[in-house]
């Protein structure tokens, strides 16, 4: 696999699945109601070259039923997470 240099923008990004084996989902403390996000987004470019990038991020919601967007900077996460991030409805990556 060739990593790229970050020159150029990709030309794609992409998560591996809306699953619980890529994504993980734990609350901070007990009762904080804040989620830590944790998953790695691989982005792709014009010349064939693959990066994959580490995320966490932290959201404040109630019970883990969290669904909304967070910017990633280059990126917006878009999720819709149920129960304790057993049920993952929604979980992608968009281009900005």
């Amino acid at each position: 696999m060739v990593v790229h240099n970050d020159k150029v923008p990709p030309t794609t990004v992409t998560l591996k699945s809306a699953s619980a084996r890529f994504v993980s989902i734990v609350e901070t403390a007990k009762n904080s109601n804040v989620w830590k996000l944790s998953f790695n987004v691989t982005e792709t470019y014009s010349d064939g070259s693959v990066k994959v990038v580490p995320y966490a991020v932290q959201i404040r919601a109630n019970n883990a039923n969290i669904d909304g967007r967070y910017d990633l900077g280059k990126y917006t996460l878009v999720y819709d997470i149920k129960g304790n991030g057993s049920n993952i409805k929604e979980f992608r990556i968009v281009m900005k």
